[in-house]
């Protein structure tokens, strides 16, 4: 009885294959098919951007790690 080949396997071995072994196509750039939602407008960020400015002007930051206050003293960022 002859043995059967797949068609897979066939054609994975003729010399029809234009791509060397393990190519991988480039991929192709996603294209998202809504538009992007804005869970903000532009008046809620600059509010939230400004009470920022006002918690970090008010009552800045407290960097513990003796290393990181001697490497900001050294860069003439904090003062003592």
């Amino acid at each position: 009885m002859p043995t059967i080949h797949s068609n897979r396997r066939r054609r994975r071995n003729t010399a029809e294959t234009s791509q060397p072994r393990g190519f991988q196509p480039p991929r192709q750039q996603l294209v998202a098919p809504y538009p992007p939602m804005e869970l903000l407008s532009a008046g809620q960020i600059e509010f939230i951007h400004q009470a920022s400015l006002t918690i970090l002007s008010e009552i800045g930051i407290d960097f513990l790690l003796s290393e990181a206050r001697d490497m900001l003293k050294k860069a003439g960022t904090i003062y003592v």
